[in-house]
């Protein structure tokens, strides 16, 4: 390390490094209870978005199979909410196309699950529950 520089672009590096190592990949999420019955299921994780895990699932929307993802986004202001959208396969999350269905405000947690739920202009009432589940191992290694 030569200079304080360094140290700083060291530090920033080990702390992105650590943050997106940090974010638990091992569960699903089951989406249950909602109005807009395509939206039910287990939704699977994918990647990481605004530095937690992003579930999604396949369904068929308007009778096209779309992907529906959960998510959280985080707006410019500092604010988050957790999202379930369909959202245009050219198009970024959080854009002005989604097609939002689902919201929940962002209450200190990693996992959208556990918050209270609300439709939003495309969805139906009622507002989903969704519940975290831990992908759990039995003794000879392989997913139960």
């Amino acid at each position: 390390i030569q200079n304080d520089a360094d140290t700083d672009e060291l530090i920033n590096e080990y702390k992105t490094t650590w943050i997106f190592t940090s974010v638990d990949v091992s569960g699903k999420i089951v989406v249950s209870g909602a109005g807009l019955m395509a939206v039910n299921g287990i939704y699977n994780y994918s990647c990481v978005y605004d530095r937690v895990a992003m579930y999604t699932k396949s369904g068929i929307w308007k009778g096209r199979e779309e992907i529906f993802a959960l998510y959280r986004f985080r707006y410019t202001s500092g604010r988050s909410r957790w999202y379930i959208s369909i959202s245009p396969k050219d198009r970024k999350l959080g854009s002005n196309p989604d097609i939002d269905l689902y919201a929940a405000k962002v209450v200190g947690r990693q996992n959208p699950d556990g918050v209270k739920w609300m439709t939003c202009n495309q969805g139906t009432k009622p507002a989903p529950m969704l519940t975290y589940k831990c992908d759990s191992m039995s003794n000879n290694g392989e997913s139960d």
